[in-house]
């Protein structure tokens, strides 16, 4: 998932205005499932630098393990669902 640079920009300059700490929170939804990432800033630019124009979030399901399981600075939930009902094609 990229996150383009000037987000980056942006989530600073709001958090100096209101004097708050810069925080991300990156929902990815994958099959049936829906990952919920919360980690600061700073550690997500630790994990993925910035590129030229955007850092990127792996999804790569190694890194996945990891960020539920090895890094205590990433807080995760995943929310898991099924469809009991819907609608079908006629």
């Amino acid at each position: 998932m990229a996150i383009r640079n000037r987000e980056f920009d942006k989530i600073e300059q709001a958090c100096e205005v209101f004097g708050c700490t810069p925080y991300f929170a990156i929902v990815v939804d994958a099959n049936d499932q829906i990952h919920v990432f919360l980690l600061s800033m700073d550690h997500l630019l630790h994990l993925f630098p910035r590129g030229k124009t955007q850092s990127n979030w792996s999804m790569h399901p190694r890194y996945v393990i990891g960020y539920h399981e090895e890094d205590p600075q990433i807080r995760s939930f995943i929310f898991r669902t099924e469809a009991v009902s819907w609608w079908e094609k006629q």
